[in-house]
């Protein structure tokens, strides 16, 4: 049944938003009061974690190939994925030249606190998106980033290093200078 859910809770675009993450919960996503998910276009698995303040713009992709490997995709709090994100937890070896898609490799994903990831982002398996990056639009990040990084491009590559300072109103981080 949660299987079957998953396949169809996209296509529920005339259900409210709170109703349909509401149903995601109830299948076993871990999706945080606070966090906000519009209109995901396709989450293939219950392994995945949305933290408080975390919001995701529509059309996000979760693909883990939806069989016996199950990689778990986390997501921070306070990130923000624009739309069209893809998140791919299961790839394919280069095989040999009569079969060039060779063995499985599948690993989880990790977008952690304060990320913003822009528009058409893609994130392969095994990556880990460290705290307080900006990966740019259209990047396809195949590597684990570096803590407040910018990262731009394909495959994606630090461009500079975010400062943070912070906030004497609120006594939250708020981005400084880009270097």
């Amino acid at each position: 049944m949660d299987k079957v859910l998953l396949r169809i809770l996209p296509s529920f675009h005339f259900v409210s938003n709170k109703i349909i993450q509401m149903l995601y919960t109830k299948i076993g996503l871990d999706i945080s009061k606070s966090a906000f998910l519009w209109m995901p276009k396709m989450i293939d698995t219950t392994n995945v974690h949305i933290g408080e303040s975390s919001f995701i713009n529509k059309n996000l992709t979760i693909y883990t190939g939806n069989g016996t490997i199950n990689p778990t995709v986390f997501i921070g709090n306070n990130c923000d994925l624009g739309p069209n994100v893809t998140l791919i937890c299961l790839t394919h070896r280069i095989g040999n030249m009569q079969k060039r898609c060779g063995e499985k490799i599948s690993g989880d994903i990790i977008i952690e606190d304060g990320s913003w990831l822009g528009a058409n982002v893609m994130v392969l398996p095994g990556v880990t998106i460290a705290k307080g990056c900006v990966i740019g639009a259209g990047a396809v990040v195949t590597k684990n980033t570096e803590k407040n990084g910018l990262y731009v491009g394909v495959p994606a590559k630090r461009k500079k290093f975010i400062k943070y300072t912070l906030s004497s109103v609120t006594g939250l981080l708020i981005p400084g200078e880009i270097k």
